[in-house]
């Protein structure tokens, strides 16, 4: 597999779990009927008009800077009990395709950008006595207070039952194991790795900024559920129905947007299945777009 972005020591590689039309367009996002035609207008890796359904990837992100080995959001994992059907028992094989790339004993931080079913199940895989471990034996597992909170709150209690326990199979047995670690925000993994605050999604949520460490350039924008889908960039009201704190996650989503529409660097966003790096440009009415593909924007410059 060949990294998705490189740029001098670092390298980043996409670990794609499924590609699928799996969300009607009406339960992923409300006040939809006046997107009609520009849904219709959108491509197949977007949108299925035969089920009308958007077109998902869940999607892991590996940077390799230097020796430094750092694995953002884990999908839904296999053999993991969910109450959703496309996700329940998964078999794929996204273990090895990683381990393809890296040994994942020699993966040194695991993130989770927010603390989804579908963004911790290869946390842990199930051991031969039945117990689920952590998948990367020598990895910090890296988390944040506020999501920390949320995960054992009242309002967790129905996202757990709308999913099947993720917590308790995949982020206890990290806990239970002594592998993970509590940090603040924002937060330097290694230089030019940083986690960020980016609240919406839950209340913990992270984004990652990847930038040159000796030159501070920036490289890319791990963006997490900021963003879930293509339309969502010229239309970033539209907000995801699985979102805790809607409006919060609408004023992140404009600020992602603009971060990567003012420094020319792409987002990398997991769901969206359509674009390895998506580049934003503004339109001339300030609005947001995707950029197009023949534009040699690179990484750091200024479309």
């Amino acid at each position: 597999m060949q990294p998705i972005l490189r740029q001098g020591d670092t390298e980043i590689y996409r670990i794609e779990e499924y590609r699928i039309p799996m969300l009607p367009v009406t339960e992923m996002f409300l006040d939809t009927d006046r997107l009609r035609p520009q849904i219709a207008e959108l491509g197949p890796l977007d949108y299925d008009p035969s089920s009308d359904q958007l077109v998902m990837s869940s999607s892991s992100y590996l940077v390799r800077r230097g020796q430094t080995v750092i694995l953002f959001d884990t999908g839904v994992g296999n053999d993991k009990p969910r109450a959703r059907s496309i996700w329940n028992q998964l078999s794929t094989t996204w273990l090895d395709e990683l381990s393809a790339i890296v040994d994942p004993a020699d993966v040194d931080f695991v993130v989770s950008t927010h603390l989804h079913c579908d963004h911790v199940g290869w946390n842990t895989v199930m051991n031969e006595e039945g117990e689920w471990v952590p998948t990367f034996p020598n990895a910090r597992y890296l988390f944040n207070e506020l999501d920390r909170e949320f995960i054992t709150s009242d309002a967790a209690t129905v996202m757990l039952e709308r999913n099947g326990d993720f917590r308790a199979d995949s982020i206890t047995p990290v806990f239970d194991a002594g592998v993970a670690d509590i940090v603040p925000l924002p937060y330097e993994i290694c230089p030019g790795v940083e986690l960020v605050h980016a609240p919406g999604d839950t209340p913990g949520h992270m984004i990652a900024r990847i930038s040159d460490p000796e030159s501070s350039t920036p490289l890319a924008l791990i963006t997490g559920d900021a963003l879930h889908h293509v339309l969502q960039v010229p239309f970033p009201w539209l907000t995801s129905s699985f979102c805790s704190l809607r409006q919060v996650a609408e004023d992140t989503r404009r600020s992602v947007l603009a971060e990567c529409a003012d420094t020319g660097i792409p987002m990398l966003a997991g769901h969206v299945a359509s674009h390895d790096l998506l580049y934003i440009e503004r339109t001339p009415d300030g609005q947001f777009r995707v950029a197009a593909p023949d534009i040699p924007i690179q990484p750091g410059e200024t479309p």
